[in-house]
């Protein structure tokens, strides 16, 4: 796959055997709904447009695939296989489509991989979609989720300082141009040469249970995204002092270890409109990482105190005004450089999305589980939750970080040690999902 195809897999897990192909083409016939998922890309003077179709097939959409695997590792092979191959429909049809992995040996998991295009929308948009095509277990309709969409007055207030928004206006500059992060081995170290190779990996956290986050958060005073994020810092923390990495072993590496992260931030949108509502409508918030701060209490509240920061400035509005008034205009091959130079900076991408906090059906079969996955030019982590479970994963290249495998252990680790440090009495087995 190339960076040019960016595409959103939403991987949905079955216990057991795979709806049929014919339950899938029905279950996605609401999708046509919205004019991007029945609209096909054209390009006119080198500018992309969206041209409406005038009629629509499900069948086209959807393909099928079997495979024999006993268990999720063998499952999640033939997920790292799809999740580097380009769309398969055709160049003329809607971006998007449906791959059944059907498990053939009737005794492990399968699948049904959505596959998007990111330019028919970000994942919040998406995530919309959700009561679309999911249904509860009795077969009634899910309940459309407010928070998957922000009030429009959110942000607001800090837009009212002039002094902030030109501080803004000028970090937003500059972020191209800052130092790089600090090598702690998940991108190459000479980051001026890094490049997309194709080489990804999903690499799975162990599931754990969304009730035991929200015992840490409310213990620490944080917020669940908060818990998540900070715990994923300590597991790359975990991984490189176990690997002996100086930078983490010096006793006084902490002031000087400089890693971020790119978030994306979905920005106001109205979302009444069914037949509009999917749109792009985001920006990127570089915020650090806590990997070199020692401590895993320390590193929560390190990440509080970014993330707090970030919801009290109007920088992601900035940064998407920039990006609207002022990228849109520039030469592609400046827009694109500047991209680049951000990115490179960066050590991770890190999206999380809340899911339904209910048992969940797709194409009549209950679903088991739910991944989010993103082959990007850095490290990805997608973070789902879902009936009381987080469901996280990253897509890396396990040429440039070796260990990555070690990372879920790592992860749980950090999670124990903050529910000891929060005073929280529990067994590794009230954390997992």
């Amino acid at each position: 796959m190339s960076p040019q195809d960016p595409i959103i897999n939403a991987v949905v897990l079955f216990e057991g055997e795979a709806p049929t192909r014919a339950a899938v083409e029905t279950a996605i016939l609401p999708l046509f709904k919205f004019e991007r998922f029945r609209s096909r890309k054209v390009k006119i003077h080198d500018e992309w447009y969206w041209e409406l179709l005038p009629s629509f097939d499900a069948k086209m959409h959807v393909i099928e695939e079997s495979f024999q695997g006993v268990d999720m590792d063998d499952l999640f092979r033939q997920l790292e296989v799809w999740s580097k191959k380009p769309l398969h429909v055709p160049a003329e049809a809607p971006p998007f489509e449906f791959a059944l992995l059907r498990n053939e040996s009737r005794r492990g998991p399968s699948a049904v991989i959505c596959r998007v295009n990111h330019a028919i929308g970000d994942g919040v948009s998406l995530a919309n979609l959700i009561p679309y095509v999911f249904k509860g277990v009795d077969g009634q309709s899910l309940p459309t989720k407010e928070k998957f969409s922000r009030r429009e007055t959110g942000f607001m207030p800090t837009l009212r300082n002039p002094f902030t928004l030109l501080a803004s206006f000028f970090k937003v500059l500059g972020t191209p141009s800052t130092a790089f992060d600090t090598d702690v081995g998940l991108t190459i170290p000479d980051k001026k040469q890094i490049t997309f190779t194709g080489r990804r990996s999903i690499v799975r956290i162990p599931t754990v249970k969304l009730s035991f986050i929200k015992s840490v958060k409310n213990a620490a005073g944080v917020t669940v995204n908060d818990v998540v994020f900070a715990a994923l810092a300590g597991a790359v923390h975990r991984l490189r002092v176990a690997m002996q990495d100086p930078v983490m072993t010096d006793p006084l590496s902490g002031s000087k270890v400089r890693t971020r992260a790119l978030m994306p931030v979905a920005l106001p949108r109205k979302v009444g409109d069914t037949v509009r509502g999917l749109r792009n409508k985001w920006s990127f918030a570089s915020v650090n990482m806590p990997i070199g701060v020692k401590g895993s209490l320390e590193r929560l509240h390190a990440a509080h105190a970014t993330t707090t920061a970030l919801k009290n400035s109007p920088i992601v509005m900035v940064q998407n005004m920039v990006e609207t008034l002022v990228g849109a205009r520039l030469p592609w091959s400046v827009a694109k450089q500047t991209a680049y130079d951000t990115f490179v900076r960066h050590t991770f991408v890190f999206s999380n999305l809340p899911g339904p906090d209910v048992p969940i059906t797709f194409a009549g079969k209950e679903v088991s589980g739910l991944y989010m996955v993103f082959a990007n030019l850095l490290p990805q982590v997608g973070a789902l939750s879902l009936n009381g479970r987080i469901f996280t994963c990253l897509v890396l290249d396990e040429e440039v970080t070796p260990g990555a495998r070690d990372l879920g252990k790592h992860f749980i680790d950090e999670l124990m040690d903050l529910a000891d440090r929060t005073g929280l009495n529990v067994k590794k087995e009230d954390i997992l999902g």
